[in-house]
């Protein structure tokens, strides 16, 4: 966003979230949408026109990717398959959407891996946007770098959450951990 309001998701029993805003100086704290049976990682759009989200709604099972118009509200569904879609980010630049779900045709349904969208092309999905990871263990939270050409990320390939890095294309993936004994999460630049 522009530094001047906050989104974040609150919890108001196990099965009530909302996604939430506020100004950044904690005053107007309101429900933006929602209820949700669970919600998690709102994400601004670089205009700060739009924040993305992970949700499960009431007719569905598995979260889907969602997005909100900070200005009329309107929520619109991102990217819905019947596999969980999570953890969007955007590029530092705004042109690149990714996030993690399970691959089309995958053989294991738990093997989550991480997609990247380009932002100016049509509808998003694992079936059409860039596959950035394919091992058979859960790649999940990819971020930015703040000069766009890499990316942080969870990685459970040695039976435990490991971070990672690799190039913006999926290249060059690399341990940055290696913790047998303690779990890592939620990598930031």
């Amino acid at each position: 966003g522009d530094g001047k309001q906050i989104a974040y998701v609150t919890v108001e029993s196990s099965t009530s979230y909302f996604l939430s805003l506020m100004n950044a100086d904690g005053t107007d704290q309101r429900h933006i949408a929602g209820p949700y049976k669970f919600a998690e990682f709102p994400a601004w759009t670089r205009d700060g026109k739009e924040i993305y989200f992970a949700a499960i709604t009431a007719d569905r099972s598995d979260p889907d990717l969602y997005s909100i118009d900070t200005t009329s509200l309107e929520v619109q569904t991102r990217v819905s398959t019947s596999a969980a879609e999570v953890c969007p980010h955007f590029s530092r630049d705004g042109k690149r959407l990714t996030y993690a779900s399970v691959a089309p045709g995958a053989e294991n349904a738990g093997n989550v891996d991480l997609f990247a969208h380009d932002m100016s092309s049509g509808r998003a999905g694992p079936d059409v946007d860039t596959r950035l990871t394919t091992a058979p263990e859960t790649d999940d939270y990819a971020n930015a770098s703040p000069d766009d050409k890499t990316l942080v990320f969870i990685a459970r390939r040695d039976g435990n959450s490991e971070l990672y890095l690799m190039d913006r294309d999926g290249g060059n993936q690399r341990r940055l951990t290696t913790t047998p004994d303690v779990e890592e999460n939620v990598p930031d630049w």
